[in-house]
Order: structure tokens, then C-alpha cells, then sequence
């Protein structure tokens, strides 16, 4: 799946997400998992207690691995 914002471009490979920015980009910020009813695939979000991002896979929320 790829997302084009602006002259930014976020592509979901695989289990990997690939972005190329120009000028940023904001990740929304939670200090817990939104409970959100209608969270879907492909839904991110950064922890700002853990400090970690979080990915919807369809079904619950997935840690992120850093480079």
C-alpha cells in the first residue's frame, strides 16, 4: 500500500514501512493505544510513554521494529 502526502510517500512492504519525506512527517501521539472502534489496517501511531510506533494489522496493534 502506498500513501502519497504532499511531496511525501509512504509505502507498507512486506512487514516494512518505507517513507520518503521532504519536509517530515507527524505520526499521531498517544500515551496509550487508541481504543478507537474503527481502527483499521495500516494505522499508525507513536507511544509517547513507551516511545514506540504502532501499526494496525487488522486485528490489534504492532510494535514496530527500529533500525
Amino acid at each position: 500500500a502506498s500513501l502519497w502526502v504532499g511531496e511525501g510517500h509512504l509505502d507498507i512492504v512486506g512487514d516494512r514501512v518505507e517513507v520518503q519525506a521532504t519536509s517530515g512527517l507527524r505520526i499521531p501521539r498517544f500515551s496509550s493505544a487508541p481504543t478507537i472502534n474503527n481502527s483499521r489496517f495500516g494505522c499508525v501511531y507513536y507511544n509517547i510513554s513507551t516511545k514506540k510506533i504502532y501499526f494496525h494489522d487488522d486485528a490489534q496493534w504492532v510494535e514496530l521494529a527500529t533500525v
